[in-house]
């Protein structure tokens, strides 16, 4: 544990005892280490000593900053941001079937992730924030690392559940069955996204009361339309498959990378919508507007890599064809041979009689 971190620990104790005289030295100290003056003195009041905690939030916030990676911090909120979700839904699924205990579980869950979210916040890279290309590089992979948890359980519950049903109903078993694991894992996750916006709307004063029938109903759609866009990017649901497969690496990658992200931003944008409006936000305001570019810049770098990639990593379909092309003609050829070698054998019967 570094410095800042022992002084954090020191002032949240001397806080919880009330000690005003421990707390005084750890500002000052706290104030040095940050090479700011230490002027904290008997006389500090207590607005001071509240801005130089702050100081050391912030300070601790870019130490936190400097040792962590951009992936690695995406991915930790990615983490909190389902767990906010999940948690929300357990909350209104203890409401709705009156069991005060799950009810009680889920909203702690909520809290508990909304207040880790709330101290990343100042170490995430946002839209706003990119400057070039070290701050967009670092967009982009907080961006990729706070999708991949959602992304991770649908594309694996997908692939499960497509085992499964393909197994009892080879072809559409695997796709039907492939679509539908993945939406039902995401539906929690819309479900209490969808709850929160509704607490956000009451607060403004857009609502007076929760609606856990819309929240729930409007998630129905919102993990559709997750799960096909998914199936699209890495999966061979489109004719033009075939197409976006051909050719060499870095033209698959390009053909791939473009068509993700032309599925995933109208996807994503859908999404926000739905979620608004079942939770009577307002749909046209700078907020909003804010939130939809950020939505479809964020949209077409993960559309963009999960596309590419998997046209990266499949083979070129041209080479599958000329394969499957020549196993065929080498069937028939073997079923041409055999029918030959029976006329043989008949013919050289019949001689033998005669």
């Amino acid at each position: 544990m570094n410095a800042l971190a022992r002084l954090e620990k020191g002032i949240q104790k001397a806080i919880e005892i009330g000690d005003e005289d421990a707390l005084r030295i750890l500002g000052t100290e706290a104030r040095r280490l940050q090479g700011l003056a230490a002027t904290t003195t008997e006389d500090t009041t207590a607005d001071e000593l509240a801005k130089a905690r702050e100081e050391l939030a912030a300070a601790l916030a870019q130490q936190e900053y400097e040792d962590t990676t951009a992936l690695g911090r995406g991915l930790s909120r990615g983490v909190d941001v389902a767990g906010r979700g999940f948690g929300s839904a357990l909350e209104g699924l203890g409401s709705v079937t009156d069991i005060e205990a799950l009810e009680k579980f889920g909203a702690e869950m909520v809290a508990e992730n909304e207040a880790q979210l709330a101290e990343q916040e100042a170490m995430a890279t946002r839209l706003k924030d990119v400057e070039g290309a070290g701050t967009g590089l670092d967009f982009y992979l907080e961006t990729i690392g706070e999708t991949a948890p959602q992304t991770g359980l649908s594309l694996a519950a997908g692939a499960a559940a497509g085992a499964a049903a393909g197994s009892f109903v080879p072809g559409i078993g695997t796709i039907v069955g492939g679509l539908a694991g993945a939406a039902l894992s995401q539906i929690p996750f819309f479900y209490g996204n969808n709850r929160e916006a509704q607490k956000e709307a009451i607060q403004q004063g857009l609502r007076v009361e929760m609606s856990e029938s819309a929240a729930f109903l409007n998630s129905l759609p919102q993990a559709a339309l997750d799960a096909f866009a998914e199936r699209l990017m890495v999966g061979r649901l489109l004719p033009t498959q075939k197409a976006i497969r051909a050719g060499g690496l870095f033209t698959r990658v390009a053909k791939g990378a473009g068509t993700g992200a032309a599925v995933e931003v109208p996807t994503e944008l859908g999404q926000t919508l739905i979620e608004r409006a079942q939770a009577g936000l307002e749909l046209d305001s700078e907020e909003a507007i804010d939130g939809y570019i950020e939505t479809a810049v964020a949209a077409g770098l993960i559309g963009g890599t999960l596309g590419g990639g998997a046209a990266g990593i499949s083979r070129d379909s041209r080479a599958v064809e000329a394969e499957q092309r020549a196993i065929v003609e080498q069937e028939e050829q073997e079923a041409a041979d055999a029918v030959s070698f029976d006329v043989l054998c008949v013919g050289v019967l019949c001689c033998d009689v005669m």
